[in-house]
């Protein structure tokens, strides 16, 4: 059974147009199980964007009858693989494999994420949550941090200012934002230990994109979406991005109907040897593979 990650624009298809081709063959494969459908907390927050209250919980219910498999969000992905590297080339230990799935959707919830939601939380009580304004503000606030983001990257590229240092710069400032702190605490990490641990990760900052599959992901994603130096970055840029970013390196088959998106992971692949996912812009395409 391979483990199949469909965007929003894909699920939104097939659910709404139940008579398709792409809702014929995703029914099949589900109930044949040759797929599982994999989800992300990125999912829901879209689906409470899809319209009315009402609206968002439809979809869901009609997403859970797949019993999908829940992976972390992008920023528990992304704070694990730098944990794991610490761990193995930094303190020179023996890591465990990172899993980014979870046994069931209560398990996704770390107190750095929304610690007001109770952990007996069902994909329901988070779709409604999500539709609470200080909710959608805090979600919108990450992903406008990353529009930011492509913004300056994309003025670097139009200017042709990308230098080592700026390059340096920004993967401090990811570093930085996606440490493990909780886990830093426990292993007793004073701030000049931190400090000596970012000179490690830049100065072996190829090793470190290897051991981090979704950081590098979001390097050569970003890339990609700045090289467009007349494209304007958006805040559905950094929807997509944080959605991709999370499950690409980890799931067999992607679908995405979003064709810079889809161009935008065929230019991680071509980059990311290591990252054997396929890429499909319909899931009637995987299907006839």
């Amino acid at each position: 059974m391979r483990n199949i990650f469909l965007d929003n624009q894909s699920l939104i298809y097939i659910f709404e147009n139940i008579d398709s081709p792409d809702a014929h063959y995703f029914s099949q494969l589900n109930k044949q199980r040759e797929i599982t459908v994999v989800l992300s907390l990125e999912n829901l927050i879209e689906f409470s964007k899809s319209g009315t209250i009402e609206q968002a919980i439809e979809l869901t219910q009609a997403v859970l009858t797949c019993v999908p498999k829940w992976i972390d969000s992008f920023f528990d992905i992304q704070k694990q693989e730098i944990h794991k590297f610490i761990y193995s080339e930094y303190l020179k230990k023996i890591s465990q494999e990172y899993n980014p799935y979870k046994n069931n959707f209560s398990e996704l919830f770390h107190d750095e994420i929304i610690s007001p939601l109770d952990l007996t939380i069902s994909p329901l009580d988070f779709v409604k949550a999500a539709f609470d304004p200080n909710q959608k503000n805090m979600f919108n606030l990450k992903w406008e941090q990353h529009a930011g983001i492509l913004t300056e990257l994309q003025q670097h590229r139009k200017y042709n200012r990308i230098t080592k240092e700026i390059e340096e710069i920004t993967l401090r400032n990811v570093i930085v934002s996606r440490l493990p702190e909780k886990e830093l605490y426990q292993l007793g990490f004073t701030h000049d230990d931190k400090l000596d641990l970012l000179r490690f990760c830049l100065k072996n900052k190829n090793n470190f994109y290897k051991s981090c599959p979704s950081l590098n992901t979001e390097r050569h994603l970003s890339c990609y979406r700045s090289l467009n130096p007349k494209r304007k970055p958006q805040l559905s840029d950094s929807i997509d991005l944080t959605m991709s970013i999370a499950v690409f390196p980890y799931v067999d088959v992607f679908i995405t109907n979003d064709g810079f998106l889809y161009d935008g992971l065929k230019y991680v692949s071509k980059n990311v040897r290591s990252i054997q996912t396929e890429i499909f812009k319909r899931i009637y395409e995987y299907s006839s593979c």
